[in-house]
């Protein structure tokens, strides 16, 4: 999982974000390992950008997966 943000944001990526991104890792099945990084985007201005990459579907979800919101809107 790659979280692109810019640093240079007036908007920073908060720790409430972060933990939003947890929440929806733990939809996936115990025996899939997440690994984080996180990379910088100047383009991305006051947005982030999160990138998962995918091997071995043969893995299973919970049934109640629930999607990442809109994580900048919600500053609040």
């Amino acid at each position: 999982m790659i979280i692109y943000s810019n640093h240079d944001s007036e908007t920073p990526l908060l720790m409430k974000e972060v933990s939003e991104i947890q929440e929806f890792n733990e939809n996936f099945d115990h025996e899939v390992d997440v690994i984080w990084a996180l990379a910088h985007d100047s383009t991305l201005k006051d947005q982030i950008k999160v990138t998962i990459l995918a091997t071995g579907f043969n893995v299973s979800f919970k049934s109640d997966i629930k999607p990442l919101k809109n994580m900048l809107s919600q500053n609040g």
